[in-house]
């Protein structure tokens, strides 16, 4: 089974036709890596199928757009086990800074009274975390379920 292509969708607005072409560069890795599970191109050809089928104007297709993405990927991600590229560096980043160090920024600065230790213990939070989803993304990389061609777009 193969991936159906994304129709010629004329849009306007350049972050509309920026969404378009993640999505078109989605579909195109799906079909080309031989680890993708038939669930998963079947639930990008029923996608696809959605937005050829969508009447509307050009905001509620873009919107239909960015979900497709954003749901395509999550299913690549729990079926597939393929992760795009520094997945968990950015979900790492942001975990640590705001379970550590914006706590403990808050302790530091009401015990010191100065903003800047805080701020220090904001920057220890990032760089844990950015330092630890490097860490799991380099596993993944060697293990070869990393798709280096792909970022996330938060």
């Amino acid at each position: 089974m193969t991936v159906k292509k994304l129709p010629e969708l004329f849009l306007s607005k350049k972050a509309h036709i920026k969404h378009r072409d993640r999505l078109a560069h989605l579909l195109q890795i799906i079909s080309e890596r031989e680890d993708i599970p038939q669930s998963v191109i079947s639930a990008a050809n029923r996608r696809v199928d959605a937005i050829n089928n969508i009447r509307g104007k050009e905001e509620e297709l873009a919107d239909m757009i960015k979900s497709v993405y954003s749901n395509l990927i999550s299913i690549i991600i729990t079926e597939a086990e393929v992760y795009p590229k520094a997945y968990y560096e950015k979900q790492m980043l942001w975990i640590c800074l705001t379970s550590i160090g914006i706590p403990l920024g808050l302790i530091v600065w009401y015990i010191s009274g100065n903003v800047f230790y805080a701020m220090l213990c904001l920057l220890f939070g990032y760089f844990v975390g950015y330092f630890i989803g490097r860490y799991k993304d380099s596993i993944l990389k060697k293990k070869g379920k990393q798709l280096d061609s792909l970022y996330i777009y938060w």
